[in-house]
This record gives structure tokens, C-alpha cells and sequence, in this order.
């Protein structure tokens, strides 16, 4: 069981950096500095 619960956090990680890296190329795309989002 341990060790699907590893692969399940494992996937998690893999997910939630691709997300990240996806949302980075689109701001990077659209002129967007993540620093003008976090002072709205």
C-alpha cells in the first residue's frame, strides 16, 4: 500500500509541475508578469 501511495503522490508532483511550467509559457505568451497579478 505504501508504495501506491508513492506513486500516487509521485504523479500529483509530476501533475502540479507541469501545471506550473504551462501556467509560466502562458504569462511568458500573453505579457504577463506574475508580479502584476499578485498586486491586484
Amino acid at each position: 500500500m505504501g508504495r501506491l501511495a508513492d506513486g500516487v503522490y509521485d504523479f500529483a508532483d509530476a501533475v502540479r509541475a507541469g501545471m506550473h511550467e504551462r501556467e509560466t509559457d502562458l504569462r511568458a505568451a500573453l505579457g504577463i508578469d506574475s508580479q502584476d497579478v499578485a498586486r491586484r
